[in-house]
């Protein structure tokens, strides 16, 4: 999932990651994952407003339903 750049900073990707979460949470899930190649860059401020952590260089991993 992405967003095009000349749409971003407009809470697209919070509104795409929030709502994927709820139906994560939805069907039962505990954890979530993301991973990605270097484009992923931009997104990792978002990610971790969401809770999430570093793994990798490229990955992360957020326990959201505790």
């Amino acid at each position: 999932m992405g967003v095009r750049p000349s749409h971003q900073r407009q809470e697209i990707g919070s509104a795409l990651l929030t709502r994927g979460i709820q139906r994560l949470h939805e069907k039962g899930c505990t954890v979530v994952t993301s991973g990605g190649n270097e484009s992923v860059k931009p997104a990792e401020k978002l990610f971790h407003k969401f809770g999430f952590s570093d793994v990798t260089n490229r990955s992360f991993v957020a326990s959201i339903f505790r």
